[in-house]
């Protein structure tokens, strides 16, 4: 399962709160989200927060260097 944020920006924030159906969300979160709009993901009842996939990245990005 996993689990978004559609405030994550202020711009998406915005633009999912003028939202009327679920086609104008789904619309404004497939157009203007990214990587911050998934807030966590849950595995077989393991919670892996979005930090944890950051922290992953940094640590990629970094031994790149």
């Amino acid at each position: 399962m996993v689990v978004i944020n559609p405030a994550c920006t202020p711009l998406l924030a915005r633009k999912t709160a003028q939202a009327q159906t679920l086609d104008e969300l789904l619309f404004a979160m497939i157009v203007l989200g990214d990587d911050r709009l998934i807030e966590q993901t849950i595995i077989s009842q393991a919670k892996y927060a979005m930090a944890r996939i950051q922290s992953a990245r940094s640590a990629i990005k970094n031994s790149a260097k």
